[in-house]
């Protein structure tokens, strides 16, 4: 029930997104590395992927288990596309072969090994202010400050390497005191 409601909300929102669920965060992230087929290649929308053998991700590709562009530029120069295919190889060679890395994410794939969640942090929202002497109706002058206050602002984010969920603009006419 939980998958579904993320995914009628971010089918209401129109953000694009492959969910997935599987027995350890490695398994979800390469179940949602699996290809579109046929009936889904033109959709832009949500795709939910709930296995329902635990051996479903061997058909992921390789690039769902997260691993360098070199390493898997080099599987693929052995002919290996599949995380199972991976898998049916020995696994004493492969440390030798290709590194403990790479054993250490089929560890972690298969649940061998934890692999902690590591929870995003809250940070304290931004924002950024210009106050006019007297007020302004044209436009351009409007435009030209929420142009500058917007670069400020994807400075900052840059900086904290964040982005941007919600951007409020507010407008506010200065209340006139007559003496």
């Amino acid at each position: 029930p939980m998958v579904r409601k993320i995914a009628e909300t971010l089918h209401q929102l129109r953000i694009p997104a492959t969910l997935a669920v599987g027995p350890t965060p490695g398994a979800a992230f390469a179940l949602t590395c699996m290809p579109r087929d046929e009936t889904q290649k033109n959709t832009i929308g949500v795709r939910t992927l709930i296995p329902r053998s635990p051996d479903a991700v061997k058909a992921a590709p390789l690039a769902g288990l997260r691993i360098g562009e070199e390493m898997l530029q080099s599987l693929h120069h052995l002919g290996l596309e599949t995380i199972g295919e991976l898998m049916s190889m020995p696994r004493k060679s492969l440390p030798s072969r290709f590194g403990e890395a790479l054993v250490m994410r089929l560890d972690q794939l298969t649940g061998q090994i934890p692999e902690p969640l590591v929870p995003l942090t809250w940070s304290t929202k931004l924002e950024e202010r210009f106050d006019f002497d007297g007020s302004v109706s044209d436009t351009q002058a409007l435009e030209q400050v929420f142009q500058q206050l917007l670069v400020k602002l994807l400075l900052q984010l840059e900086r904290k390497g964040q982005g941007i969920r919600e951007l409020i603009v507010r407008f506010e006419q200065a209340e006139v005191q007559n003496d």
